[in-house]
């Protein structure tokens, strides 16, 4: 279960008064993520999920609500933000920014199916064929220097192997550096050409546990806290690392072809990107077992949050570096 901060029933009856949504009825805290709180909560005229923004700023989130929406609009299914009787997105609540949802039907999958790694890859392809027409870039701030900066943090608490292991691949990607054409402050002397790179706005962060699934129909896409502007293939690579992987964290081959089959009826991964498709895997890897490794160490636990293995993620880079 995601919940950071505990909220009452009459807490939630007064955030509503400002929504046209009915009498609250009910309310639960739900667990599709680990960042965020999440409560879905019903009234008298539906189902809607509530989120409490805890790291993110006012200021920050229009963007997000904003791509949210226009993903909406485009006909992905992705749950649109509810406006208040005044037509403003966000809200607070508990002194924190809070958003009212809509909530889609379907469930998170354990397991994928090849049918639903087909499902997920064509839906990637049509998120990344949609983004390239949303205006705002904001480039992600899960780049080189965040990075450097957190395996620094990490190097004092690590075991000596993982130690090692991290900084041979901080040092194997420095080497293998991608940039941006809307990033001029990197520069590397063996940077790869970014023409031939495809970029746009990318989900980031399109696991298992952010989709929903009704059998093999695709229903819902969520948590959009993490999209910025990147190479589109990173986002295949973050999914395929989660999507298609054996119990013994090898590539599952056959469900990498239906994610790349399925995202191809959208966009046709060029020459340059199948040539640095390890790198990028290498690549999505090391961010998720940077991400976990910095909660795991500093992040004080709670018995209402559900933390995640980082040696998951390390497993997987190994299987990659092999």
């Amino acid at each position: 279960m995601s919940v950071h901060t505990i909220i009452e029933f009459s807490e939630l009856e007064e955030f509503l008064k400002h929504y046209s949504l009915g009498t609250l009825k009910h309310f639960e805290g739900v667990y599709p993520g680990v960042t965020n709180t999440i409560y879905a909560f019903t009234t008298e005229q539906g189902k809607y999920i509530l989120t409490l923004f805890e790291e993110l700023k006012y200021s920050e989130l229009t963007f997000y609500i904003e791509l949210i929406n226009y993903f909406a609009d485009q006909g992905l299914p992705t749950p649109r933000v509810i406006p208040d009787r005044n037509g403003t997105l966000a809200g607070t609540l508990k002194n924190k920014p809070a958003v009212a949802m809509e909530f889609l039907l379907g469930n998170m999958i354990e397991h994928a199916s090849k049918e639903q790694c087909y499902a997920i890859g064509k839906a990637l392809g049509e998120l990344h064929s949609v983004g390239r027409l949303f205006p705002q870039k904001p480039v992600t701030t899960k780049g080189s220097q965040w990075r450097e900066q957190s395996a620094e943090k990490l190097y004092p608490v690590l075991s000596s192997e993982d130690a090692a292991l991290l900084r041979s691949e901080i040092a194997f990607h420095k080497m293998h550096a991608f940039t941006l054409i809307s990033d001029p402050n990197t520069h590397h002397k063996n940077i790869l050409s970014d023409l031939t790179m495809p970029q746009g706005i990318i989900h980031a962060d399109l696991f298992r546990e952010n989709v929903l699934f009704t059998g093999n129909q695709l229903t819902g896409l969520l948590d959009f806290y993490y999209a910025c502007y990147d190479y589109l293939l990173y986002d295949l690579a973050v999914v395929i690392n989660d999507w298609c992987i054996h119990e013994d964290f090898s590539l599952d081959k056959e469900k990498i072809h239906e994610v790349i089959r399925g995202y191809e009826t959208y966009r046709i991964l060029t020459d340059e990107e199948k040539k640095h498709f390890n790198t990028m895997l290498r690549l999505a890897a090391l961010r998720f077992w940077l991400s976990r490794l910095l909660d795991f160490h500093f992040t004080p636990k709670k018995p209402n949050i559900k933390s995640k293995d980082p040696n998951e993620f390390k497993m997987i880079l190994l299987k990659h570096i092999q």
